[in-house]
């Protein structure tokens, strides 16, 4: 290969190029940052000043040129939203074709030079033709912007791959998808930005004979077939980043790829192997040599010549489908062909090849709230308590610790020459860690793990060890009396905060992420099976309390379909909150179902822009906190950004308000009276008072739209007597006397058999504690009973209310219920096995919890001395029916 020159053609910054395909003359179309779009004319190349054409038509950076197959037009595009054509002749201004709302990312012409695609941060694919740009068609699928559009050879297709890490097949006669390829970018070339623009381009590209397309964004280049849409063999091993752009030569024989390192790859595409490497940022085939256009980040250009080796058909050569086969094919060994003698058209075993799919990649390990490691500047963690950055100086990097709460700490600030990657901290310290790294001289740094306490009544609390050669830290953890590590040997190390190891614990798949609080420590981990052949992550969470060294819960992690784990938080009381790459906040309860997740909120409901992303910090019971970025990014910049809040809203389907409301705050109610073991809580009574409020509104709703099923089975759900009883009062105002009865039945087998059960309880309690000489009397003589029959015959009866509200039944003066009362009990029952008949049985649950409240209220706060009270009559002597 010659020795490449280069020329300055724009400004530092993006810059891009396109040759001029349909002209003699070698003609190179650049853009840059600097506003410009040149024509340079190859032919001249070395006169100063005779070998450019300039074009100053743009307020802002340009990003993408094309030149028209017919070598007549070019087109160009940038931040200003604006796409303008232009004569390539003499480099003239001809007509703006259209304006998006947001900035151009790539162009392509059709093949007739009619038509120009236009792709951009916009959701939306435009498809415009040149000579009546009114004449505009909208191609609409993709969740955010594209970045990338090609032209199919024969004008029937349309490749697009967007930010949704999809790419897509369009109709262009009739505007609607063919196909859709997911998750074929890598989550990072898709979604990261650098310097304003986006870090991979994520190119697509049609073969010239249009049997086959390329694919960027990815560390391979993904070949998929016309035919079927099928995936064909990939282009592996040659780059060591993800690639971001790529074309093919002008006869298909060869293809070119760029990475973001900027290192150029020339492929064969006959055997899928890797000809030259070139480092550089991007380039483009010459159509009239064996040669290649370069340019660099610095704004330069130049040919680089020679490229495809002489032994081998020249980028440029034209030939026919029986030579390329031929060359594919190459020379063969008729000894090495083991034919069968039986059938000499088949052959055998020895000469088939091994069908092996290719699984996906399993998501890398990251820490929660922290934002990409390739950053200069970067949040290790960002949390309620503060926050810490990282400042890459080259040499060392400049650690900085910021407390939310100016008053409790000062800022901390220190260099660390170790390499610390990941963090994690909460009140009392921060823990840091660093991978293990191989210099260039050979030498081996250990990976680190390093604890610094805020406060401590020792000295010399804060330490540092590493860890075994070959293992490598990939996750930590920290709270007020522990940190944790999981390292790349699947160990996970749980240490005290003075750097005890409390325990040393193997785990089944790669590590992931994890998060403490308090007591609590989540650690999640892949299965050894993930990804699935599909690309979803299978993954598997353990929560543990470490102080009490038990497991609270562990199990499969949901996400949405194709997506990967973003964020992880375990709050105080140990429920866990996740957040998918799609938006859906989720947090695992064991008090539903013996634990499930349940889906909390889905954010992109709450963007108020299509651009705009949510970072998450922090759940409660009400809302979640974070920070808004936009989606290209996907995390925030190192300037302490502003916190928004948005409200929990679970994705169910329309109805009342309140509903959501109502079953959000129970599902938190219910996770936090499990979590209590049962014990009396104040602050759980408040919430379920709450609740209950919510029910009485949407009873009464479900009451003024007469719906009475709806309005007992929400009765159902009502956790307090009182707020039965309003609930039936609401339906005697609505004149809804059969609602009224049956919920006043209900009330009756829910709460009264409570009362029963209490009374019967205290009396069996009183009768165990009465000596023995009492507990048999002698037997009362003739004229006793005489006298008592007297008594009682004299005396009033008692009042039996015969309404079905009431609560007091007929009494006996010896303070045990009388016969009456024991009919009128199994009339109780009876109504409630007529009530199960007529509608659903009552939930057991709330039930036995109020029944256990009870008895321990009872049995702790009532002395054993004082004797039974009728059934029915409170302490102060009134019945409750009277309140």
């Amino acid at each position: 290969m010659k020795r490449l020159t280069t020329r300055n053609a724009h400004l530092e910054g993006f810059c891009s190029m396109q040759f001029a395909p349909g002209i003699k003359d070698r003609k190179l179309v650049t853009c840059g940052s600097d506003c410009l779009v040149k024509i340079h004319d190859l032919e001249k190349y070395g006169d100063d000043g005779n070998d450019v054409e300039e074009i100053d038509h743009f307020h802002g950076p340009v990003h993408v040129v094309a030149v028209s197959p017919n070598g007549q037009s070019v087109a160009a595009g940038g931040e200003e939203s604006l796409v303008a054509m232009f004569k390539m002749e003499d480099a003239d201004f001809e007509r703006n074709v259209t304006r998006c709302s947001l900035p151009i990312r790539d162009l392509s012409f059709s093949q007739d030079s009619s038509y120009l695609a236009i792709a951009s941060d916009d959701s939306e694919i435009k498809i415009v033709n040149v000579n009546n740009v009114e004449d505009c068609k909208t191609l609409q699928g993709h969740e955010g912007g594209v970045k990338s559009v090609c032209f199919d050879p024969k004008n029937e297709f349309l490749l697009s791959a967007g930010s949704d890490r999809s790419v897509r097949v369009w109709d262009v006669v009739n505007g609607t998808e063919k196909h859709k390829i997911a998750q074929v970018l890598e989550k990072d070339a898709a979604t990261s930005i650098k310097d304003g623009v986006p870090a991979n381009l994520c190119r697509v590209a049609w073969s010239p004979d249009g049997t086959i397309f390329a694919v960027a964004g990815s560390r391979d280049i993904k070949i998929f077939e016309r035919d079927g849409w099928k995936e064909s063999e990939s282009c592996v091993g040659g780059h060591l980043q993800n690639v971001t752009d790529l074309a093919f030569s002008s006869n298909g024989l060869y293809l070119l790829s760029v990475d973001t390192s900027g290192v150029i790859v020339i492929w064969d595409v006959s055997s899928r192997e890797s000809i030259k490497r070139f480092p550089i940022l991007t380039a483009r085939w010459d159509p009239f040599s064996n040669s290649i256009a370069l340019i660099s980040v610095e704004g330069t250009y130049g040919l680089a010549d020679s490229v495809v080796p002489t032994d081998k058909i020249g980028p440029n050569d034209r030939v026919d489908s029986d030579q390329v086969d031929a060359d594919s094919v190459g020379e063969l060994d008729e000894d090495e062909l083991e034919i069968d003698p039986a059938n000499p058209s088949v052959y055998k075993q020895s000469n088939m090849q091994a069908v092996s799919f290719s699984r996906p990649n399993p998501q890398a390990p990251f820490q929660p709230q922290s934002t990409p490691v390739e950053l200069k500047r970067r949040f290790l963690t960002y949390t309620t308590v503060g926050h810490i950055t990282s400042r890459n100086e080259s040499t060392y990097n400049a650690i900085e610790i910021e407390f939310a709460d100016i008053n409790t700490h000062r800022p901390i600030r220190f260099n660390d020459f170790t390499g610390f990657t990941m963090a994690a901290m909460d009140a009392s310290g921060a823990v840091f860690a660093s991978p293990q790294v191989k210099e260039r001289n050979g030498e081996l740094n250990l990976s680190t793990l390093s604890y610094r306490p805020f406060d401590s009544w020792a000295s010399q609390s804060d330490w540092t060890t590493t860890m075994p050669e070959n293992e490598e830290i990939m996750a930590v953890a920290t709270s007020e009396s522990w940190i944790a590590a999981a390292t790349s040997k699947r160990i996970l190390r749980i240490f005290s905060t003075s750097c005890v190891q409390l325990m040393t614990v193997m785990y089944p798949g790669p590590a992931l992420c994890m998060h403490g609080c308090n007591d609590f420590l989540c650690f999640i981990h892949h299965t050894p099976s993930s990804p699935s052949l599909s690309g979803d992550q299978e993954l598997q969470f353990l929560l543990m309390n470490v102080s009490t060294k038990t497991t609270v819960a562990r199990g499969p992690v949901c996400l949405s379909p194709g997506s990967k784990l973003e964020w992880l938080q375990v709050t105080e009381t140990g429920m866990v909150a996740v957040m998918d790459s799609e938006g859906m906040v989720m947090v695992y309860s064991h008090a539903e179902f013996s634990g499930q997740w349940v889906p909390m909120l889905d954010i992109k409901t709450c963007n108020k822009h299509q651009r705009d992303w949510f970072w998450p910090i922090r759940i409660t019971d009400s809302n979640l906190l974070g920070i808004v970025c936009k989606i290209e990014k996907r995390y925030p910049d190192v300037p302490q950004p502003v916190l928004v809040k948005h409200d929990l809203k679970m994705p169910i389907l329309p109805g009342h308000e309140l509903e959501e409301q109502w079953l959000r705050g129970s599902i938190f109610v219910n996770f936090q009276a499990t979590q209590s073991g049962g014990n009396d809580d104040n602050d759980i009574d408040v919430m379920k008072l709450e609740l209950d409020k919510k029910l009485i509104q949407l009873i009464n709703s479900a009451c003024e739209q007469r719906k009475l099923a709806k309005a007992l089975d929400l009765a159902k759900q009502i956790s307090s007597e009182k707020a039965l009883e309003a609930a039936i009062t609401l339906a005697n105002r609505h004149r809804l006397p059969n609602l009224a009865e049956i919920m006043d039945e209900y009330r009756q087998i829910r709460f009264q058999e409570l009362e029963v059960e209490e009374e019967e309880e205290v009396t069996m309690q009183l009768e165990e504690g009465l000596p023995e000489e009492q507990s048999e009397p002698t037997s009362p003589s003739r004229e006793q009973n005489e006298d008592e029959a007297d008594e009682v015959q004299n005396e009033p009866r008692g009042f039996v209310d015969p309404s079905p509200s009431s609560r007091s039944k007929a009494e006996t003066p010896t303070g045990r219920p009388a016969n009456k009362n024991k009919s009128n009990l199994s009339n109780l029952f009876s109504v409630k096995n007529k009530l199960i008949n007529k509608t659903d049985s009552v939930p057991k649950g709330n039930f036995m919890e109020k029944i256990n409240a009870i008895k321990k209220s009872s049995s702790a706060g009532r002395p054993k001395n004082v004797p039974a009270m009728p059934f029915g009559v409170s302490r102060l002597g009134k019945s409750k029916a009277g309140k």
